[in-house]
């Protein structure tokens, strides 16, 4: 079993759909700089099975459209020669409103294709797709990475630490001479991140295709097969050495096999990578923890307590947790924070009613329940909301 904060597991995965609304973290970013025979040094394929059992997807598999959806593209586009209209209309008509023609699915790490097909994905995999129907529309675009604060998500009783990426539309108009952007947009999946305020840079499709086969992994990870998720994450890291989150994943599934040596090395290697990656830190501190070097697992605690004061995100984990524990009083003191430090944010509402119901006061579980429904940025929180409100009043 992984243990990760106050021995809950969790997961460092880039899933990319959430929630913020202060800080950044992750701008630095170190090139790994890896010999062929340094990088081998890292992997550890006799601990594994053969990786001819698996089935590992291929940039085609991941980006290329099917025919028919190429043929949708192509004849609403073809009666427009305009940049911008042509981006509108990709944006309007074919890849659409997310969270009213696409359902978000933290679990769901689709293809372009399967994330068009079945209207459910995570926020990478319609990134992807919006990618593939972009370049389909003969219409520039770029992958970006957002630089957003540490937030969880809780899949099978497993915390997941989640990042964000977007897509970034450009028209060009060419001349004799030289061509210029006319027109650009951003396609973002979660509508509720402010990206125009945040930190980012452009990322290459390459890492996007490493991105996939992380998410992939951490889900293995989550299934327990330790053998797909390691080669997933070593096609990842192959692929594109110098993200962090997969050598720290990769740590994880090392720890998980106990070979805790090659753990050590390769959370180092992700902080190597962003110092600024505070799962990292997490996981070494367990690490010494259980290794009995307790002074310096507790001086990595007490830095990453300073390091996640102001992050809302980090209070209401504190709160998940107290929750899960049963001490309710601490968890509505955590809640409260995260509301102090972020006030329009519903699940800090919700977590705070979930709180007050366990302590059997039903007027405060009602008052919150309402600022959660004010706040809510999608539609099926709303109604989530709005349904425990009428059973709470019947």
């Amino acid at each position: 079993m992984i243990k990760y904060l106050n021995s809950l597991k969790r997961v460092l995965v880039i899933l990319s759909c959430i929630l913020l609304l202060i800080g950044l973290a992750g701008c630095n970013s170190t090139p790994s700089r890896l010999t062929e025979s340094q990088l081998s040094s890292y992997f550890a394929d006799n601990q594994f099975a053969n990786h001819n059992k698996y089935y590992i997807e291929s940039a085609k598999d991941i980006f290329t459209l099917d025919d028919d959806i190429k043929k949708t593209i192509r004849r609403k586009i073809s009666s427009t020669h305009s940049h911008e209209e042509r981006v509108k209309r990709l944006m309007t008509e074919i890849i659409g409103k997310p969270n009213k023609d696409y359902i978000y699915s933290g679990a769901a790490d689709l293809t372009a294709s399967e994330a068009y097909r079945y209207k459910t994905a995570n926020c990478l995999s319609l990134t992807i797709m919006a990618y593939s129907m972009a370049k389909e529309a003969n219409i520039g675009a770029a992958f970006q990475e957002v630089f957003v604060p540490e937030f969880w998500t809780d899949r099978q009783g497993q915390k997941l630490a989640n990042g964000h990426v977007n897509l970034r539309l450009f028209a060009t108009q060419h001349n004799h001479i030289y061509h210029h952007s006319i027109y650009t947009k951003e396609v973002d999946f979660a509508p509720e991140v402010n990206s125009q305020s945040l930190n980012k840079r452009t990322i290459s499709k390459a890492h996007i295709q490493a991105l996939f086969y992380n998410n992939r992994a951490a889900n293995a990870l989550i299934e327990g097969d330790l053998d797909y998720a390691y080669h997933y994450l070593k096609q990842a890291i192959e692929l594109h050495p110098d993200d962090s989150p997969t050598w720290s994943n990769l740590g994880l599934l090392y720890k998980r096999r106990q070979l805790i040596a090659l753990a050590e090395k390769a959370y180092n290697k992700a902080l190597e990578l962003d110092p600024n990656n505070l799962t990292p830190l997490d996981n070494l501190a367990v690490l010494y923890k259980q290794q009995g070097k307790l002074a310096l697992s507790k001086s990595i605690q007490d830095k990453l307590k300073t390091k996640r004061a102001n992050n809302p995100f980090y209070h209401q984990y504190q709160g998940d947790l107290a929750l899960e524990s049963g001490d309710y009083l601490a968890a509505v003191s955590h809640y409260k924070r995260a509301i102090r430090i972020a006030p329009k944010h519903d699940s800090f509402y919700f977590g705070l009613a979930r709180a007050y119901y366990s302590l059997g006061d039903n007027n405060k579980t009602q008052q919150y329940l309402a600022k959660a429904k004010r706040y809510a940025d999608f539609d099926d929180d709303s109604h989530r909301y709005q349904a425990k409100l009428n059973m709470l009043g019947n």
